[in-house]
């Protein structure tokens, strides 16, 4: 796997506690990760600094979906490319607007940050 060193990755999931392996595997590969638990938070955090992409979650019972993220984030300005990161896709869903890609699989997940990492969003 290509290092990920330097690229910075916004992670938003409503239950980070299931993903310790997935980002310390990240983290392994050199990218700086910040994990947050709503889109609300998500915007705070792409205000406060820049992030090279983000890495989201779809559904979150009883909080706005992952699939606004994207929306939210070009009505506020931000650019970073959005990565889902789900338990299970099917196979005729579109990926949601601002999606670079849609995968269950780590090792196609490490692929899509390293690839979207590479375009520093202005």
């Amino acid at each position: 796997m290509a290092s990920l060193d330097g690229i910075r990755v916004l992670w938003v999931d409503d239950a980070p506690e299931g993903l310790v392996s997935i980002v310390a595997r990240v983290r392994s590969l050199g990218a700086e990760v910040v994990l947050v638990r709503t889109n609300d938070e998500a915007l705070e955090a792409l205000a406060a600094g820049p992030f090279d992409v983000v890495v989201s979650d779809i559904h979150r019972p009883g909080e706005e979906p992952g699939t606004e993220l994207g929306l939210r984030m070009w009505a506020s300005g931000f650019r970073a490319p959005v990565v889902h990161f789900v338990a299970s896709v099917e196979p005729d869903q579109p990926p949601p607007v601002g999606s670079v890609g849609v995968t269950s699989d780590e090792a196609r997940l490490l692929e899509l940050i390293h690839r979207a990492g590479g375009r520093r969003p202005a």
